[in-house]
């Protein structure tokens, strides 16, 4: 995979599964609290994570080192740096899938 970045955060983006880069893409559209925790009972409510353990899920990105838990009793979870900018490239990636832009400079 090609994708012209920091190498290290390609690599990671290229090891994802698809539920993986599904959940990263709702932890960067999810509300978060201004010091960028959010809960798992809020990542649960997403119509498009449906049918995923969220926990395990959560785990595993930890495992990786894209995110990182704040108070185990409560369930509270922050992006770590990575994970941060491993989310906001899969977004930029999903959104620019899903409204392509005109090509300015195309011949008629």
């Amino acid at each position: 995979m090609s994708v012209g970045r920091d190498s290290i955060v390609g690599f990671v983006i290229g090891g994802l599964s698809p539920a993986e880069r599904t959940v990263m893409r709702n932890i960067a559209r999810i509300g978060k609290t201004g010091s960028g925790f959010f809960t798992e009972e809020k990542l649960a409510r997403r119509k498009e994570l449906e049918g995923l353990d969220i926990h395990l899920m959560l785990r595993g990105l930890q495992s990786i080192g894209l995110v990182e838990q704040v108070h185990p009793g409560k369930g509270l979870w922050v992006a770590t740096r990575l994970g941060k900018k491993v989310e906001h490239i899969l977004e930029v990636e999903f959104q620019s899938e899903q409204y392509p832009r005109l090509k300015r400079f195309e011949r008629r």
